[in-house]
């Protein structure tokens, strides 16, 4: 897999958008109930001017005396904003990123019950799409190659796969040398269509841990990190991997308000707060972080407690520089909200000052079309043929050589034995025969010996012709087997071109 050597980066701010959600039932009779105690001068605690909010305690005995918060951010979404537009003034810019190539981040932080899931998630009873599924039918239109999910849970600081088959299960967060976070064995399921987005987030909404506060009847008590993988082509032959993760945080509760007397709520509760705290503090530090004046893509060195709590130990690398990272700041304009909507804000606007340089994911090399992997599979069983066929004839070599070597043995002994040793004993015959024989019997024998020495020159001489046939067929399976192996060394030739 081939990688670029210099990966091109950007300078990258943390973009916070704030969502302002209409007053719920609830919050409409609490503010009734305002007016009439103020003689009607109670209203909502926050006024919009642009991307400026003006923040005021409207609760306050000292109405005309209490401070003025005013606050600036990259977006300002007011209630009659629909997801779609959210969508497409802030999170869109997210999704360009990550098909050019860049990881991206966008997690949605507030109060209980002040809308973070209805943006991240939305609400498919009613047919209302949230950032996940907006952004997969995005990413689907623009023709990238594969897109998967993968949605884990953190609940009391334990990590969860809620789309594992069959049931939740836990996994690890692992990280390398390199600051690379990983969870192993985490599962991965591909999506073709904002349906099967849909299908993922209903079986993870239906694992997800939920449960009655007295803000929210739905409150979800846990995290969830809604990761989505994609492959981009780069170019005529390459490729680029980038990662958008969208977050749906739990919201921050008062205990003594909002969480009921249960022991199980309370901890939850507990632990809620205390990881939204560790990523308050670890955001207020590398806000406060200066950086190098050397024209460095990182902070000065200083330590940031990111250990401290799953969650910011997942978003280690979005707050580090490793994706483009926007913020959903969810808050509610009830004025018996106000400490809460502040906080939310003040924390948003610490945000924002938050720099870094982002690296692009390096370009790899496009996958092989199907017909050139056809091809390499027909090339592998030529080779895988061509080899047993050398195993073949190099076993009849080594078994035409014990012929061979029995012919040449009993060619020798022709030549050099037989002929002289019946020479010898017909000629003792011949003298050992009367003196009175005759010379008849003389001329029969002398026959009989030439005779039998033509039968022995003939049978050396086929011998001869049988050995030379024997070396005939070695030579022929020397250069059968010399042919295989060149035919193999070629198609392996050819396979490491194509792979190439």
């Amino acid at each position: 897999m081939s990688e670029e050597r210099s990966p091109e980066r950007i300078f990258s701010r943390l973009k916070v958008a704030v969502r302002i959600r209409d007053f719920n039932k609830q919050e409409k009779t609490n503010l009734l109930r305002l007016k009439e105690n103020e003689n009607g001068q109670a209203s909502e605690c926050i006024e919009v001017d642009g991307n400026n909010i003006i923040v005021r305690d409207v609760c306050s005995i000292y109405v005309s005396r209490s401070p003025v918060n005013v606050f600036s951010f990259d977006y300002v979404f007011t209630p009659g904003f629909s997801n779609n537009e959210v969508y497409d003034a802030a999170v869109s810019p997210l999704t360009a990123s990550v098909i050019c190539g860049y990881n991206a981040t966008c997690f949605a932080y507030g109060m209980t019950g002040a809308g973070k899931t209805y943006t991240a998630l939305g609400r498919p009873e009613h047919g209302i799409r949230g950032m996940c599924e907006l952004a997969v039918t995005d990413i689907l239109s623009h023709g990238v190659i594969s897109a998967a999910v993968s949605i884990v849970e953190i609940y009391n600081e334990a990590v969860a796969d809620i789309l594992a088959p069959g049931s939740a299960k836990r996994v690890v967060i692992r990280e390398d040398v390199r600051g690379v976070v990983t969870l192993p064995g985490l599962t991965s399921r591909p999506v073709g269509c904002a349906d099967d987005m849909a299908a993922a987030l209903a079986i993870a909404d239906s694992r997800r841990t939920r449960a009655a506060t007295a803000s929210n009847m739905v409150s979800s008590r846990s995290h969830a990190v809604v990761m989505i993988d994609i492959t981009a082509p780069s170019g005529a032959t390459a490729v680029r991997s980038a990662r958008l993760s969208i977050i749906d945080l739990a919201g921050s509760e008062r205990v003594a308000v909002d969480v009921p007397r249960d022991d199980a709520r309370r901890a939850e509760g507990a632990n809620i707060n205390r990881s939204l705290l560790a990523l308050v503090h670890c955001v207020s530090l590398l806000a406060e972080m200066p950086r190098r004046g050397d024209g460095a893509d990182t902070h000065v060195a200083q330590h940031v407690p990111f250990r401290n709590s799953k969650l910011t130990r997942l978003l280690k690398p979005a707050l580090l520089g490793g994706a483009r990272t926007l913020m959903l700041a969810c808050v509610s304009p009830s004025p018996t909200s106000y400490d809460e909507t502040l906080a939310t804000l003040k924390y948003a606007a610490r945000a924002m000052c938050i720099t870094t340089r982002v690296a692009r994911n390096a370009a790899a090399r496009a996958p092989l079309p199907s017909s050139t992997l056809d091809a390499l599979d027909g090339l592998r069983e030529q080779v895988a043929a061509l080899a047993r066929d050398a195993e073949q004839h190099a076993a009849s070599v080594e078994l035409l050589r014990y012929p061979l070597a029995a012919a040449r043995v009993e060619t020798f002994n022709t030549r050099q034995c037989a002929l002289p040793w019946d020479d010898s004993w017909r000629l003792n015959r011949c003298r050992s025969a009367e003196p009175d024989a005759g010379r008849e019997n003389i001329a029969v024998h002398i026959a009989a010996l030439a005779r039998t020495a033509l039968d022995a020159d003939a049978a050396a001489r086929s011998a001869e012709n049988n050995t030379a046939a024997w070396i005939r067929a070695e030579a022929h399976a020397h250069a059968s087997v010399t042919t295989l192996l060149t035919t193999a060394r070629a198609a392996a030739a050819v396979r490491r071109s194509a792979q190439l």
